[in-house]
């Protein structure tokens, strides 16, 4: 987007708002040509226990992650048909096996897990590639930051086979 005219961050960024992102791909075809690859990635996360946790964190979490990936994904729609390209799904291994405190991203990635397959087998027909990433903790994200201390980083980092967390650049080149 950095030959795109400037449009505030939460214009650019905000998957809850279809309006913005079909404007910002609008924009996006007319100066650099259509969207080939999508690479859905939006997350919202906090740890809480369920029985805690308010209706409206637990929606706040759906609409970022599940619609937020629908509405993307729907807004790329057209100009993935013309490239015949390829939806990226980042999920997180949540959707298939739950984690204390987590159960409102369980929840999203497993729906966003769904959507992936629902629209491939819809999408596929017209040489649209949809699949997910679900990678497990990524070492230096926001994400690891706020769900873990340092003290709980060292812990798990003992429960991983290989010794270490992925990396932002594994997540991009299996995405690659």
């Amino acid at each position: 987007f950095s030959r795109l005219k400037m449009l505030s961050r939460e214009e650019l960024a905000d998957v809850e708002k279809i309006d913005t992102l079909e404007a910002a791909y609008r924009q996006c075809e007319a100066e650099l040509g259509p969207i080939d690859i999508l690479i859905l990635g939006a997350a919202a996360n906090f740890p809480a226990p369920a029985e805690q946790m308010s209706a409206s964190g637990f929606a706040k979490v759906i609409d970022v992650d599940l619609k937020g990936s629908f509405n993307a994904a729907r807004a790329a729609f057209s100009q993935l048909k013309k490239t015949r390209g390829s939806i990226i799904f980042i999920s997180a291994t949540n959707s298939l096996m739950p984690f204390a405190f987590q159960c409102h991203v369980g929840a999203a990635k497993a729906g966003m897990d769904s959507l992936m397959r629902g629209l491939a087998l819809e999408w596929g027909p017209h040489g649209i590639r949809c699949k997910s990433i679900l990678p497990g903790p990524i070492e230096n994200t926001e994400g690891l930051g706020r769900l873990l201390t340092s003290e709980d980083v060292e812990t798990l980092r003992d429960y991983i086979p290989i010794g270490c967390f992925g990396t932002i650049d594994d997540v991009a080149a299996v995405a690659a």
